[in-house]
Protein backbone atom coordinates (compact mmCIF):
# COMPACT_ATOMS: atom_id res chain seq x y z
CA UNK A 1 0.00 0.00 0.00
CA UNK A 2 1.64 3.54 -0.49
CA UNK A 3 2.76 5.10 1.98
CA UNK A 4 2.10 8.96 0.78
CA UNK A 5 -1.44 10.94 0.19
CA UNK A 6 -0.98 11.37 -3.74
CA UNK A 7 -0.32 7.46 -3.70
CA UNK A 8 -3.46 6.22 -1.74
CA UNK A 9 -5.16 8.98 -4.12
CA UNK A 10 -3.49 6.55 -6.92
CA UNK A 11 -4.87 3.38 -5.20
CA UNK A 12 -8.16 4.50 -5.05
CA UNK A 13 -9.02 5.35 -8.68
CA UNK A 14 -7.15 2.13 -9.54
CA UNK A 15 -9.58 0.64 -7.13
CA UNK A 16 -12.43 2.00 -8.54
CA UNK A 17 -11.97 0.88 -11.98
CA UNK A 18 -11.59 -2.12 -10.72
CA UNK A 19 -15.04 -1.70 -9.47
CA UNK A 20 -16.30 -1.04 -12.62
CA UNK A 21 -14.64 -3.86 -14.41
CA UNK A 22 -16.23 -6.58 -11.70
CA UNK A 23 -19.66 -4.47 -11.66
CA UNK A 24 -20.03 -5.25 -15.55
CA UNK A 25 -19.06 -8.85 -14.99
CA UNK A 26 -21.90 -9.14 -11.96
CA UNK A 27 -24.69 -7.62 -14.65
CA UNK A 28 -23.71 -9.55 -17.23
CA UNK A 29 -24.46 -12.88 -14.74
CA UNK A 30 -27.76 -11.86 -13.63
CA UNK A 31 -28.55 -11.05 -17.60
CA UNK A 32 -27.60 -14.41 -18.05
CA UNK A 33 -29.40 -15.35 -15.19
CA UNK A 34 -26.50 -17.94 -14.19
CA UNK A 35 -26.56 -18.65 -10.33
CA UNK A 36 -22.95 -19.81 -10.39
CA UNK A 37 -21.70 -16.95 -11.97
CA UNK A 38 -23.76 -14.37 -10.23
CA UNK A 39 -22.08 -16.23 -6.99
CA UNK A 40 -18.75 -16.11 -8.11
CA UNK A 41 -18.90 -12.74 -9.18
CA UNK A 42 -20.80 -11.58 -6.16
CA UNK A 43 -17.93 -13.01 -3.97
CA UNK A 44 -15.49 -11.06 -5.93
CA UNK A 45 -17.05 -8.08 -5.57
CA UNK A 46 -17.35 -8.64 -2.27
CA UNK A 47 -13.55 -9.48 -1.90
CA UNK A 48 -13.25 -5.86 -3.39
CA UNK A 49 -15.22 -4.18 -1.20
CA UNK A 50 -13.09 -5.37 2.02
CA UNK A 51 -10.20 -4.76 0.35
CA UNK A 52 -10.77 -1.42 0.17
CA UNK A 53 -11.42 -0.81 4.18
CA UNK A 54 -7.83 -3.27 4.54
CA UNK A 55 -6.14 -0.48 2.58
CA UNK A 56 -7.91 2.36 4.96
CA UNK A 57 -6.75 0.86 7.93
CA UNK A 58 -3.22 0.61 6.36
CA UNK A 59 -3.41 4.22 5.20
CA UNK A 60 -4.84 5.28 8.81
CA UNK A 61 -1.91 3.25 10.59
CA UNK A 62 1.07 5.49 8.70
CA UNK A 63 -1.01 8.80 8.40
CA UNK A 64 -4.62 8.67 10.10
CA UNK A 65 -5.19 12.71 9.08
CA UNK A 66 -5.23 11.71 5.32
CA UNK A 67 -7.86 9.33 5.42
CA UNK A 68 -10.25 11.42 7.40
CA UNK A 69 -9.93 14.34 4.72
CA UNK A 70 -9.31 12.51 1.65
CA UNK A 71 -8.70 14.45 -1.13
CA UNK A 72 -9.48 11.33 -3.69
CA UNK A 73 -13.15 11.76 -2.92
CA UNK A 74 -15.30 13.60 -5.34
CA UNK A 75 -17.71 16.71 -3.95
CA UNK A 76 -20.86 14.36 -4.18
CA UNK A 77 -19.44 11.99 -2.09
CA UNK A 78 -17.63 14.24 0.59
CA UNK A 79 -21.53 14.70 2.09
CA UNK A 80 -21.90 11.02 2.90
CA UNK A 81 -18.86 10.62 4.38
CA UNK A 82 -18.25 9.98 8.34
CA UNK A 83 -14.62 9.99 9.93
CA UNK A 84 -13.51 8.66 6.42
CA UNK A 85 -15.49 6.99 4.94
CA UNK A 86 -19.43 6.06 4.25
CA UNK A 87 -21.82 6.90 7.12
CA UNK A 88 -22.38 2.85 8.18
CA UNK A 89 -26.73 3.64 7.84
CA UNK A 90 -25.72 4.07 4.29
CA UNK A 91 -25.48 0.51 3.83
CA UNK A 92 -28.68 -0.33 5.34
CA UNK A 93 -30.55 2.66 3.97
CA UNK A 94 -29.65 1.14 0.52
CA UNK A 95 -30.65 -2.56 0.91
CA UNK A 96 -33.97 -1.06 2.16
CA UNK A 97 -33.90 1.01 -0.54
CA UNK A 98 -33.29 -1.58 -2.83
CA UNK A 99 -36.06 -3.88 -1.79
CA UNK A 100 -38.75 -1.70 -2.26
CA UNK A 101 -37.13 -1.19 -5.59
CA UNK A 102 -37.47 -5.04 -6.40
CA UNK A 103 -40.70 -5.28 -5.08
CA UNK A 104 -42.06 -2.07 -7.25
CA UNK A 105 -40.31 -3.41 -10.33
CA UNK A 106 -41.59 -7.11 -9.76
CA UNK A 107 -45.24 -6.00 -9.68
CA UNK A 108 -44.91 -3.89 -13.50
CA UNK A 109 -43.41 -6.88 -14.93
CA UNK A 110 -45.23 -9.29 -16.68
CA UNK A 111 -45.60 -12.73 -15.32
CA UNK A 112 -44.44 -14.31 -18.82
CA UNK A 113 -41.13 -12.08 -18.50
CA UNK A 114 -37.85 -14.36 -18.99
CA UNK A 115 -35.97 -12.47 -16.17
CA UNK A 116 -37.83 -15.09 -13.96
CA UNK A 117 -34.79 -14.75 -11.09
CA UNK A 118 -36.50 -11.48 -9.62
CA UNK A 119 -39.90 -13.95 -9.10
CA UNK A 120 -37.26 -16.84 -8.04
CA UNK A 121 -35.00 -14.81 -5.60
CA UNK A 122 -33.52 -11.53 -5.25
CA UNK A 123 -34.45 -8.59 -3.07
CA UNK A 124 -38.10 -8.72 -4.36
CA UNK A 125 -38.53 -11.98 -1.98
CA UNK A 126 -36.39 -10.75 1.00
CA UNK A 127 -37.49 -13.09 4.35
CA UNK A 128 -38.50 -12.06 7.29
CA UNK A 129 -35.58 -13.69 8.82
CA UNK A 130 -33.66 -11.58 6.44
CA UNK A 131 -35.09 -8.14 7.35
CA UNK A 132 -34.93 -8.97 11.23
CA UNK A 133 -31.39 -9.09 10.95
CA UNK A 134 -30.97 -6.53 8.97
CA UNK A 135 -33.45 -4.54 11.79
CA UNK A 136 -30.89 -6.26 14.38
CA UNK A 137 -28.02 -4.48 12.71
CA UNK A 138 -29.59 -1.39 12.53
CA UNK A 139 -30.32 -1.42 16.63
CA UNK A 140 -26.53 -2.07 17.09
CA UNK A 141 -25.56 0.65 14.65
CA UNK A 142 -27.82 3.09 16.62
CA UNK A 143 -25.30 2.30 20.04
CA UNK A 144 -22.18 2.16 18.32
CA UNK A 145 -22.65 5.28 16.20
CA UNK A 146 -23.16 7.79 19.32
CA UNK A 147 -20.00 6.25 21.11
CA UNK A 148 -17.98 6.50 18.42
CA UNK A 149 -18.97 10.16 17.98
CA UNK A 150 -18.52 11.43 21.43
CA UNK A 151 -14.90 9.55 21.15
CA UNK A 152 -14.28 11.68 18.64
CA UNK A 153 -15.62 15.03 20.13
CA UNK A 154 -13.26 14.48 22.81
CA UNK A 155 -10.58 14.27 20.60
CA UNK A 156 -11.45 17.39 18.69
CA UNK A 157 -11.98 18.91 22.34
CA UNK A 158 -8.52 17.63 23.14
CA UNK A 159 -7.03 19.12 20.11
CA UNK A 160 -8.91 22.21 20.29
CA UNK A 161 -8.47 23.14 24.36
CA UNK A 162 -5.59 22.39 26.42
CA UNK A 163 -2.91 21.60 23.49
CA UNK A 164 -4.08 24.27 21.10
CA UNK A 165 -3.54 27.35 24.74
CA UNK A 166 -0.99 25.75 25.50
CA UNK A 167 0.85 25.47 22.14
CA UNK A 168 -0.34 29.03 21.79
CA UNK A 169 1.46 30.47 25.23
CA UNK A 170 4.12 28.82 24.23
CA UNK A 171 4.18 30.94 20.66
CA UNK A 172 3.55 34.18 22.30
CA UNK A 173 6.24 33.43 25.20
CA UNK A 174 8.79 33.05 22.38
CA UNK A 175 7.69 36.27 21.20
CA UNK A 176 7.99 38.18 23.96
CA UNK A 177 10.79 36.61 25.64
CA UNK A 178 13.29 35.52 23.26
CA UNK A 179 15.81 35.07 25.22
CA UNK A 180 14.16 32.11 26.98
CA UNK A 181 16.67 29.38 27.68
CA UNK A 182 16.73 26.43 25.17
CA UNK A 183 16.38 23.91 27.15
CA UNK A 184 12.45 25.85 28.52
CA UNK A 185 11.81 25.78 24.65
CA UNK A 186 12.38 21.67 24.59
CA UNK A 187 10.64 21.10 27.58
CA UNK A 188 7.37 23.05 26.34
CA UNK A 189 7.81 21.52 22.48
CA UNK A 190 8.28 17.91 24.11
CA UNK A 191 5.19 18.68 26.27
CA UNK A 192 2.94 19.81 23.26
CA UNK A 193 3.98 16.96 21.38
CA UNK A 194 3.34 14.46 23.81
CA UNK A 195 -0.30 15.55 24.45
CA UNK A 196 -0.94 15.87 20.53
CA UNK A 197 0.47 12.23 19.53
CA UNK A 198 -1.90 10.78 22.18
CA UNK A 199 -4.71 12.34 20.62
CA UNK A 200 -3.39 11.37 16.88
CA UNK A 201 -2.98 7.60 18.88
CA UNK A 202 -6.72 8.33 19.76
CA UNK A 203 -7.60 9.39 16.75
CA UNK A 204 -6.40 6.27 14.53
CA UNK A 205 -8.16 3.79 16.89
CA UNK A 206 -11.50 6.15 16.06
CA UNK A 207 -10.84 5.68 12.67
CA UNK A 208 -10.37 1.70 12.68
CA UNK A 209 -13.13 1.11 15.14
CA UNK A 210 -15.48 3.28 12.81
CA UNK A 211 -13.95 1.11 9.40
CA UNK A 212 -14.91 -1.96 11.44
CA UNK A 213 -18.34 -0.98 11.96
CA UNK A 214 -18.48 -0.15 8.28
CA UNK A 215 -16.76 -3.29 7.85
CA UNK A 216 -19.14 -5.73 9.88
CA UNK A 217 -22.43 -4.18 8.59
CA UNK A 218 -21.47 -4.36 4.98
CA UNK A 219 -20.49 -8.21 5.53
CA UNK A 220 -23.36 -8.90 7.88
CA UNK A 221 -25.98 -7.71 5.21
CA UNK A 222 -24.26 -9.77 2.47
CA UNK A 223 -23.85 -12.89 4.52
CA UNK A 224 -27.23 -12.93 5.21
CA UNK A 225 -28.70 -12.75 1.88
CA UNK A 226 -28.52 -15.29 -1.04
CA UNK A 227 -26.05 -15.10 -4.04
CA UNK A 228 -29.27 -13.48 -5.81
CA UNK A 229 -30.04 -10.67 -2.97
CA UNK A 230 -26.52 -10.28 -2.24
CA UNK A 231 -25.35 -9.61 -5.89
CA UNK A 232 -28.55 -7.39 -6.67
CA UNK A 233 -27.15 -5.71 -3.18
CA UNK A 234 -23.62 -5.45 -4.48
CA UNK A 235 -24.88 -4.01 -7.93
CA UNK A 236 -27.34 -1.16 -6.31
CA UNK A 237 -24.25 -0.25 -3.82
CA UNK A 238 -21.51 -0.23 -6.95
CA UNK A 239 -23.79 2.07 -9.05
CA UNK A 240 -24.54 4.44 -6.11
CA UNK A 241 -21.08 4.81 -5.90
CA UNK A 242 -19.92 5.32 -9.27
CA UNK A 243 -22.64 7.67 -9.88
CA UNK A 244 -21.03 10.49 -6.95
CA UNK A 245 -18.05 10.23 -9.12
CA UNK A 246 -19.92 11.02 -12.91
CA UNK A 247 -18.26 14.26 -13.48
CA UNK A 248 -21.91 15.14 -15.80
CA UNK A 249 -23.59 14.68 -12.88
CA UNK A 250 -21.57 16.62 -10.60
CA UNK A 251 -21.98 19.62 -13.10
CA UNK A 252 -25.55 19.40 -14.15
CA UNK A 253 -26.17 19.73 -9.93
CA UNK A 254 -23.47 22.73 -10.28
CA UNK A 255 -25.73 24.80 -12.77
CA UNK A 256 -28.95 23.63 -10.71
CA UNK A 257 -30.00 25.53 -7.91
CA UNK A 258 -28.27 22.55 -5.72
CA UNK A 259 -24.68 24.53 -4.20
CA UNK A 260 -22.18 21.99 -4.90
CA UNK A 261 -18.75 23.75 -3.90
Amino acid sequence: MPERKQGFQDYYLQWIQKLKKLHSHLKEALQFDDVIRVEAQGQALRLHFESHYDALDRAARQDVLQVLTPAWRTPLEKPYLWIGDWHPALFINLFHGLVAHYLDRLSLEPATSEKNYYRRGGLAYASQDLLNKVENIKMVLRTMVPALFQRMRRVQLGLGGPIAKDWLLALLRDVSSPGSSRREDQDAVGALESGFEAQIRELTQIFLDANQLRKNIFSEIVNASDAYQAAQYLQGLVQFQISLRDPDLEKALKSSKLLIP
